[in-house]
């Protein structure tokens, strides 16, 4: 039986055809239709829609509306990719593809996703193959076994790759060097920048997140990367905060160690007012302590 999400997608699909686009859903043998995009054009490349996406826009507008909008943005891309299913059998074209996200484990462990535990109590990691990157949007798939499988990639090698390509794409910065390239001529690179909230005196705060800030979270697992970061910083421990899926941000222990309580509620609140219920990550802060034989996190859940 089709329920309403399957429903509005293929209404969707079929009114793009009526305009002359060809269409295409893929499911990616996953049953969560959040797993689901929807592609759509007039060449050999299909733009891809999360499917997600597809109903948070059915449900602000109506569904012509909606169609409307897709064909007057839609542009024909510049690359034409290769048949999917014959990039699927290109092992060093999936490796290269191969990426990690990390999601909460109580609301995000389903069924039939490759994951694994990570340091970070209620965090989960995800194998995820990145199929088309474009500006802000990232096409692809969470794995399952049954697809690994197929594509003919045991398990650690596909997480040894993901770890590697995710170590590639790490960016760490200083908090205010990205507020003024987002809002160029607002910030001062020279101006302290404290997160709001807290009590703390203009702490230097760093976020570590990939090139695309787009499920970049998963970047603070890299112990190297993180006893790297601290040695060009002169720092054994920070506070890790959970901003979202897509970026942690990192403070200096020594200039928050009294204002746990303060961070918890301050994650709290902006998650209820600023982060969509889909990208919340955590709910409480983590300490990381590098030494000299290990990187250790535990849990401020206070």
């Amino acid at each position: 039986m089709i329920n309403y999400n399957e429903s509005v997608m293929n209404r969707v699909a079929e009114n793009l055809k009526e305009r002359g686009f060809r269409i295409k859903i893929m499911t990616f043998n996953s049953e969560d239709i959040e797993d689901w995009q929807l592609y759509f054009g007039h060449g050999k490349a299909l733009v891809g829609v999360d499917a997600m996406d597809v109903l948070k826009g059915i449900r602000e507008m109506s569904l012509t509306d909606y169609v409307n909008e897709l064909s007057r943005e839609y542009k024909e891309p510049n690359e034409v990719p290769n048949n999917l299913t014959e990039l699927l059998k290109n092992k060093d074209w999936v490796k290269a593809h191969l990426t990690v996200r990390v999601l909460p484990q109580e609301e995000h462990c389903r069924p039939g996703r490759i994951s694994r535990d990570t340091k970070f109590e209620e965090i989960r990691s995800f194998l995820f193959l990145k199929i088309r990157e474009n500006a802000d949007t990232i096409i692809g798939a969470y794995l399952t076994p049954e697809l690994l499988q197929e594509i003919g990639i045991p398990q650690d090698d596909a997480w040894e790759n993901a770890y590697k390509n995710v170590e590639g794409a790490c960016v760490i910065k200083r908090m205010k060097d990205v507020l003024a390239e987002e809002y160029p001529g607002m910030y001062d690179t020279e101006v302290a920048v404290a997160s709001p909230g807290l009590t703390m005196s203009e702490p230097e705060l760093y976020v570590i997140t990939n090139a695309a800030a787009n499920y970049g979270a998963a970047s603070i697992l890299n112990d190297e990367t993180l006893r790297d970061f601290g040695e060009k910083i002169y720092c054994r421990k920070f506070i890790a905060i959970p901003s979202s899926v897509h970026e942690f941000l990192l403070i200096r222990y020594s200039d928050c160690a009294d204002d746990e309580e303060v961070i918890r509620n301050t994650i709290r609140d902006v998650n209820e007012n600023n982060v969509a219920p889909r990208d919340r990550l955590g709910e409480f802060p983590y300490l990381i302590t590098i030494d000299p034989d290990a990187v250790h996190v535990s849990a401020l859940k206070g």
